[in-house]
């Protein structure tokens, strides 16, 4: 299975930022590189990576 995990990491400042991987069977295979202030943005992204890089729709996506 492979899945897109979208993280929300919050700040000492109560600033919030999103960033995201892609995991196979359990194992990081990819991170973004940037952060995101918005959680939708960020897996937008992650999305377009993916389907660019594997060619097809991840089988799971993860907000965390």
């Amino acid at each position: 299975m492979i899945e897109v995990v979208i993280e929300r990491w919050t700040g000492p400042h109560s600033t919030t930022e999103y960033r995201w991987s892609v995991w196979r069977d359990g194992h990081r295979i990819a991170m973004g590189g940037r952060a995101f202030s918005d959680g939708d943005d960020c897996e937008t992204e992650a999305l377009e990576f993916y389907v660019k890089a594997l060619g097809k729709k991840p089988d799971k996506v993860t907000r965390l």
